[in-house]
């Protein structure tokens, strides 16, 4: 267009190397096994909490509001009935997990290390509530609340006790990809789960 070449910018971008991990198997209740999933992540590099490394979170992928609450209780009831019960008991959880996913085979101190759920929704950055705030805010500065749980396994609302956390797990739709930008993350989880709007010619309409 006949500018002259010193008015031109050169970028050179670059990204960071991704490892890309798949399963071997078929998984019927992907809930579950993103949940043991994240509980494997956890304990399996807890090099990155004691080196204290600034990317250390997780991301996790679903479809909708309903699985997102529902993976967060569930990581809240592992720091109540798993994590509070100390590091050795964690580690021989996660590995009775797992032999759900390996035919059996499983891949001293008493430290306690706690996940943050953070549900990354419209409403929570909207409103900029807790969730948003512990999003962007160092790690050494969030707390998470430790639930009772009732006979059926449910979240109640008595807080037993409100720890610091030393991981965050970011749970989110794809609208997180490209709409925020997020620090500290280091492991993501995509279920391959996603809600989206199609044409039904049956009824002339959009269904989901």
């Amino acid at each position: 267009f006949g500018c002259p070449k010193d008015a031109f910018l050169d970028v050179v971008g670059s990204s960071h190397p991704i490892v890309d991990n798949f399963t071997t198997f078929d998984v019927s209740d992907y809930i579950s096994y993103a949940v043991d999933l994240i509980e494997k992540i956890h304990l399996e590099n807890l090099s990155d909490i004691t080196n204290n490394k600034e990317y250390r979170d997780i991301m996790l992928f679903l479809q909708g509001g309903s699985q997102i609450k529902k993976v967060t209780d569930e990581i809240h009831k592992l720091n109540a009935n798993v994590f509070i019960k100390g590091l050795e008991y964690s580690i021989s959880h996660m590995k009775e997990q797992q032999k759900k996913y390996t035919g059996g085979k499983a891949s001293k101190q008493q430290e306690t290390y706690y996940l943050c759920p953070i549900m990354l929704m419209s409403e929570n950055i909207q409103k900029g509530e807790k969730d948003y705030q512990d999003l962007f805010s160092d790690i050494s500065s969030v707390l998470v609340d430790i639930y009772e749980f009732d006979d059926e396994g449910k979240r109640t609302d008595k807080v037993i006790d409100t720890v610091h956390a030393s991981r965050k797990v970011i749970i989110s739709t794809n609208s997180a990809e490209t709409g925020i930008t997020i620090p500290g993350l280091k492991y993501c989880i995509d279920s391959g789960m996603v809600n989206e709007s199609q044409f039904n010619p049956n009824f002339g309409c959009n269904i989901l």
